[in-house]
């Protein structure tokens, strides 16, 4: 039981640059028998934020989850604009899970905003199949003015090869 998220949350301190991935290459975001490898280099905490934006996969609620770690002391967590805190995460490093029934909308517009009174890491968990042995992980990055930009020349997004992948993107 102690593995089962006895990483979740650690400090990593360097006195030079560094790369930090993260994930299992067994895991799993529900307690069923499926496990699948979930992994994503993180950025440094000078470059996390407190405003997300997860797009919801095809997989469920057992493990389309959102994964948000503090990083400072007394971190409120709110959806969708919500005046009342869905958790407060007290120390850094302490997580909280947000489960997939947490998702708004249906078909293409499967979205959760979710802001943090605090800077925070966020991961999400993410299922293309109703298989828990499909699902995958990946670290989320914030919402950021200086992202802001021109998305130019993406040929076929549904299409890789001749296979057709009947699926959604959302900018």
């Amino acid at each position: 039981v102690a593995n089962r998220d006895g990483l979740i949350g650690v400090l990593i301190e360097s006195d030079k640059p560094i790369v930090v991935n993260s994930g299992s290459a067994n895991g799993s975001f529900h307690y069923g028998s499926g496990r699948d490898y979930g992994i994503d280099q993180i950025v440094g905490a000078d470059k996390i934020g407190n405003e997300y934006v997860f797009v919801r996969g095809s997989g469920p609620d057992g493990w389309e989850n959102i994964l948000i770690v503090a990083h400072e002391d007394n971190t409120d967590i709110y959806v969708d604009g919500g005046l009342v805190p869905i958790a407060t995460l007290i120390s850094p490093g302490d997580y909280y899970l947000i489960e997939g029934g947490a998702f708004r909308g249906s078909g293409s517009d499967r979205t959760l905003f979710v802001n943090t009174s605090k800077k925070t890491f966020a991961w999400q968990g993410i299922g293309g199949t109703t298989s828990e042995a499909n699902q995958g992980m990946f670290f989320v990055p914030p919402l950021s003015c200086q992202s802001q930009g021109e998305v130019n020349n993406i040929p076929f997004i549904d299409k890789i090869g001749t296979a057709n992948f009947p699926g959604f993107v959302t900018i």
